[in-house]
């Protein structure tokens, strides 16, 4: 099961690399028709799955554009196991992941309804895994405690986002993210609300 969410997480980020890749190269503005800049945040909720868990993902982030094509995104991504028995017999603490990273990326030309990027960069990880035994609380419906093991690496952070602007300044889209790390890589995506200058 290990190695089946492993290859699920690098076939994503392979395939983001693959679109950025791809849309670098095709995507050369003119110097006749300038871009307009943009700068939103974003903001959404959905799911995420990795070596040990799937679960909820929230993600946040912040775009502005370069010269040309070009854009910066500050996002984070928080990954928290789903379990509905907290309270009622769960175990404790939650499994749990998130990073906070810099992306550089491209994108589209459309001056449309729709707007599409794409982006790769460098982030801090950190997770939140179960250790041994603690303890378990009496009654009939106790949850049971584990050790919190917290470990922090450096991971690499892709991301695609598809954004329908029916204005300037809101959007409706989709956000498929994957960071691949030595701990445990993870990918999800999220339904997304942006808001700011997106045209």
């Amino acid at each position: 099961m290990k190695r089946i969410h492993l290859l699920i997480c690098a076939i994503t980020a392979f395939y983001l690399m693959f679109v950025i890749t791809r849309e670098a190269v095709a995507l050369e503005p003119s110097p006749l028709s300038p871009l307009p800049d943009v700068m939103f945040a974003t903001g959404g909720f959905g799911a995420g799955t990795q070596s040990d868990f799937s679960g909820a993902s929230f993600y946040g982030g912040f775009t502005f554009s370069l010269r040309g094509d070009k854009i910066m995104t500050v996002r984070g991504v928080y990954m928290t196991e789903v379990n509905f028995l907290v309270g009622l017999g769960a175990a404790r603490p939650l499994l749990s992941s998130w990073d906070l990273g810099v992306l550089y990326g491209i994108r589209t030309h459309n001056r449309g309804v729709f707007l599409g990027t794409a982006s790769v960069g460098l982030a801090m990880v950190s997770q939140t895994r179960r250790g041994k035994y603690l303890y378990s609380e009496s009654g009939w419906f106790a949850d049971s405690y584990y050790e919190e093991k917290n470990s922090t690496t450096v991971g690499i952070p892709f991301e695609l986002q598809a954004i329908l602007t029916p204005t300037s300044e809101t959007g409706l889209g989709l956000t498929v993210f994957a960071d691949v790390n030595p701990k445990s890589s993870f990918c999800g995506a999220t339904l997304s609300l942006y808001f700011g200058q997106l045209r």
